[in-house]
């Protein structure tokens, strides 16, 4: 088993390296937690499932430089420089959150393969307006972030510049366009997300998106959906799964907004070709027990019991009916509620494979 475990660690060993998060011993302790039976199992198949959803550092770094490349082209730009003057950032996050890191990033990478210093240009009448994050899951935190209007909290568009307009009647003027770039990205949930920037915004603005190769998470549930994400089969059901299936729909039920309907599997034998998992036999297996798991996990915590977001299998939508929204993506700074609780819950006597410095209970 060390060398399994050693080779899920060479997957993964940049992650919060300078915090101290992985090594080899916290793996052990991770898979320790598996029926004996499963640990091996489990090992090879998390090493899979990284070697096509874990983003490293390094890598990171070559994806910013092919996307800033791929977007000047994409915009006619005749040089990488010409573009990124034309360019305003959006940074809307606090410090230590994922984009304002993954911003810092892009910073450097401009700098070293451009010789461009985006970190202090501000064209105040820019035709880009660009919004970068390394994965897009429930689109919720981009919407808030680019569109909330209260009185307590101010989306980007709706803070105001120095002349007192505010960042919408200044993109309005420019006649900018948005472009909103993630490394990874769920299909279902950018087309919901721009509907409700339009909708929220009042505007029916120029948007476009844009993600990696292979990082196209299909979680539209359509006929030819790939379901390339973690999602729990029919035959998979199990009474400890109906029975939290029966406790999410009863917290749920307390909103004048839910409607019950019947939660979704994912069809026996759907998709016809596996190709996030080594085999349609390993997913079956290697979901049947990280499920169970996580409801173990999810049952033993009165916060996630009462929160109506939080889920077995990653935080989602608020009134979705489902055992969690199964993201399937981590970076070398990022392990997203939205992924199954086993990864990244830290308490209740879980140990997870990605801890954080802060957690939600």
């Amino acid at each position: 088993m060390k060398t399994k475990i050693s080779n899920l660690f060479e997957q993964i060993k940049d992650y919060r390296i300078e915090d101290g998060l992985m090594s080899q011993d916290l793996i052990e302790e991770w898979i320790n937690q598996f029926h004996e039976k499963d640990r091996e199992f489990i090992l090879e198949e998390t090493t899979h499932l990284m070697k096509h959803r874990y983003l490293s550092l390094e890598n990171a770094k070559l994806l910013i430089k092919n996307r800033i490349e791929f977007l000047y082209e994409k915009h006619n730009f005749a040089t990488p420089q010409d573009f990124l003057e034309e360019v305003r950032i959006i940074d809307h996050q606090p410090e230590g959150k994922s984009q304002k890191i993954l911003l810092n990033l892009l910073y450097e990478v401009c700098n070293e393969h451009f010789n461009f210093d985006l970190s202090n240009h501000l064209n105040i009448k820019a035709k880009y307006y660009l919004y970068f994050d390394d994965v897009l899951c429930t689109g919720d935190t981009l919407y808030k972030g680019l569109a909330n209007n209260t009185e307590t909290s101010k989306g980007f568009f709706f803070e105001k510049n120095i002349d007192g307009k505010t960042n919408l009647e200044v993109f309005i003027e420019n006649d900018a366009k948005l472009l909103l770039s993630f490394f990874c990205l769920h299909k279902k949930n950018i087309y919901k997300v721009i509907s409700r920037l339009r909708h929220g915004l009042k505007r029916s603005l120029d948007i476009y998106y844009s993600w990696n190769s292979g990082l196209e998470i299909d979680n539209t549930l359509e006929e030819n959906c790939k379901f390339n994400f973690f999602i729990l089969s029919e035959s998979n059901k199990s009474d400890k799964v109906e029975e939290c299936e029966n406790q999410i729909k009863n917290k749920l039920n307390t909103s004048n907004y839910y409607k019950e309907e019947d939660f979704y599997y994912r069809p026996d034998d759907i998709p016809d070709e596996e190709k996030l998992y080594s085999s349609k036999e390993n997913r079956e297996r290697y979901e049947k027990i990280i499920s169970e798991i996580c409801i173990d996990i999810y049952n033993g915590s009165e916060g996630l019991l009462d929160n109506a977001r939080a889920r077995p299998l990653g935080y989602g939508l608020r009134l979705e009916n489902s055992l969690g929204f199964g993201t399937l993506f981590f970076t070398w700074r990022n392990a997203p509620y939205n992924t199954p609780l086993i990864f990244w819950y830290g308490h209740h006597g879980w140990t997870p494979l990605f801890r954080r410095n802060y957690i939600e209970y």
